[in-house]
């Protein structure tokens, strides 16, 4: 057997044929030493603007890893773009890889951008979607680049976006979003949202308290001591206030609490 070299963006599984991959030399050398007893390693890096592509190398051949290789699919790199530092690193059998990553598929069209007149309609479209449908990527154009991933022990996914304010909670064996919480007020992991008020068309966010936001949205669906809820067509807005009335996070969630 031979080692093999791929790497993968959203056009698909490259062989080492390829003279893109030949430009990235210098990286494969984390790969290298893929153990005979390993299906494949892989490492994940990404450039300046966010975008990631994926290398690896493995014993099988290229013909028979493509179909699993070309479902972990990432997003566009453009060639000339300087590439940062190895984001994630991953080495063993299929299922290992499986069990790290979401699944993607590859398309050779650039996500679009969610239509909405403001943004909130942006987090709101994401809601039920995965991390690479164009919902999501709408997400990550508007609250990104840089970004973190958490996993909780319970199996939940939070991929935060620490200079956007934002940080999107998934759920399920192929993660969907369920709520996107999106910071008014700065915590010590996360910056406020920088355009709080073009957050909700008809509404200055950045000032507007619990009472103006009832004025624009009318009777609460549920209410607490510093939460209101908000039902908006089949999806819903919390707000949460500090105790003295100062609005400090929106978010918007696939089900009402409670309900």
């Amino acid at each position: 057997m031979s080692r093999n070299y791929w790497f993968t963006d959203r056009y698909g599984v490259q062989s080492a044929d390829s003279p893109e991959l030949s430009a990235f030399g210098p990286l494969l050398d984390a790969v290298a030493d893929v153990g005979p007893d390993e299906d494949f390693a892989t490492v994940s890096i990404e450039d300046e603007h966010g975008w990631a592509v994926t290398f690896g190398a493995g014993w099988a051949d290229f013909e028979n890893v493509t179909e699993d290789a070309e479902q972990f699919a990432t997003v566009a790199v453009e060639r000339d773009d300087a590439l940062g530092v190895a984001e994630d690193f991953v080495r063993g059998d299929i299922d290992d890889l499986r069990s790290r990553w979401p699944l993607a598929d590859a398309d050779d069209t650039e996500p679009a951008a969610a239509e909405a007149s403001d943004d909130i309609g942006v987090f709101l479209a994401a809601l039920g979607e995965g991390i690479y449908s164009e919902a999501g990527f709408a997400v990550q154009r508007l609250a990104g680049p840089t970004f973190t991933q958490d996993t909780m022990p319970e199996g939940d996914l939070f991929i935060t976006f620490p200079e956007g304010g934002v940080s999107v909670n998934y759920e399920g064996d192929e993660p969907q979003a369920v709520a996107v919480f999106v910071f008014i007020q700065p915590t010590e992991r996360v910056d406020a949202y920088p355009a709080p008020d073009q957050l909700i068309s008809g509404l200055r966010l950045s000032t507007a308290g619990r009472a103006d936001v009832a004025e624009h949205f009318g009777e609460p669906a549920r209410s607490g001591g510093a939460f209101d809820v908000f039902a908006v067509d089949d999806r819903f807005l919390h707000f949460e206030y500090s105790s003295e009335g100062q609005l400090k996070m929106v978010t918007a969630m696939l089900s009402g609490p409670g309900f």
